[in-house]
């Protein structure tokens, strides 16, 4: 990541961080999802190459009762923006809505939320985001890097249910992020600025994301046994398993796919060998709809 940021880019985070749904919002909803985060994203192939890796940051804020995300990825020419409105995210049979029963227990520990959506018109393909609590292989740290406990991998990839494979025109998209800001302020990067000499500076933005690699960040065509991780079991042969950097497998056959993050490598935080995330269709492309199932392998503190 370079150290110095133009100031077109220094204006545009500035501007991001005004407006109205800044005003309206609330502490984070959950571990893994809200809040001000920093991090990387790796863009595999469908074959699992790494094809690049970039730095983002997120903010995430609950507006007129959903969650909106705003991206920001720093670019030497200028900052690129986007902004979206999120799917319901759902942790097994608990959807996750705005109001003060997404402060339990149980909903604060999920391990995982699925965010799921049509791909496109025909109903075939569906847009499928897995966001895990922590990280499955750990990147070296910057020295002077922040101190951001909270920490998560998303993973999202376009998914046929009728073939049980990828789109072959699509990149599975894996992010390891670290939360800077649990519950955003309004104007919060502009209070960041003025405490900045100049100014947001490039030092900043890299010592916010904390790393410059990704783990491991080459991915393959392995056996589903490769990992630790269990593999889904059926009497259906696979159509897909693809192991990328990060911990993520992916393994899918028509009607069901399964997204695992397992842990490893040194300095791991996790207290769980692995958490596996299980969907499986019913219906037609007129029809379809999606359930998402959370597992848990060797939980250490007895969460969900």
């Amino acid at each position: 990541m370079p150290q110095h940021t133009s100031r077109s880019v220094l204006a545009v985070l500035l501007a991001c961080s005004t407006g109205t749904d800044a005003a309206r919002s609330v502490a984070r909803p959950a571990l893994k999802l809200g809040g001000e985060w920093a991090g990387r994203c790796a863009a595999f192939s469908t074959s699992g190459n790494a094809d690049s890796l970039c730095a983002q940051l997120i903010t995430e804020s609950w507006s007129s009762k959903v969650l909106h995300r705003r991206t920001i990825q720093p670019a030497p020419n200028g900052a690129h923006i986007s902004t979206s409105v999120l799917p319901s995210a759902c942790s097994g049979s608990t959807v996750l809505a705005y109001g003060s029963a997404m402060f339990e227990p149980d909903v604060l520990n999920a391990r995982a939320w699925t965010i799921d959506a049509v791909a496109g018109g025909d109903g075939e393909c569906w847009t499928c985001e897995t966001v895990f609590d922590g990280w499955g292989e750990r990147p070296s740290f910057v020295p002077g890097a922040f101190d951001c406990p909270k920490e998560r991998t998303r993973v999202r990839c376009t998914f046929d249910p009728a073939s049980g494979t990828l789109a072959s025109s699509s990149q599975v998209l894996v992010w390891q992020e670290r939360c800077w800001s649990a519950s955003p302020r309004p104007n919060e990067l502009d209070e960041v600025a003025a405490q900045q000499p100049g100014g947001l500076d490039g030092q900043w933005l890299t010592d916010c994301v904390g790393f410059d690699d990704f783990g491991a960040t080459s991915g393959a065509i392995m056996p589903a046994s490769s990992r630790q991780a269990p593999s889904c079991e059926s009497t259906s042969p696979l159509t897909m398993t693809l192991s990328l950097g990060g911990g993520v497998d992916l393994r899918g056959r028509p009607g069901f796919l399964e997204i695992s993050l397992t842990s490893g490598g040194t300095g791991s935080r996790n207290s769980y060998q692995a958490v596996i995330v299980k969907r499986s269709w019913a219906g037609d492309a007129t029809g379809r709809s999606v359930f998402a199932e959370v597992e848990t392998v060797k939980d250490m503190t007895g969460d969900k």
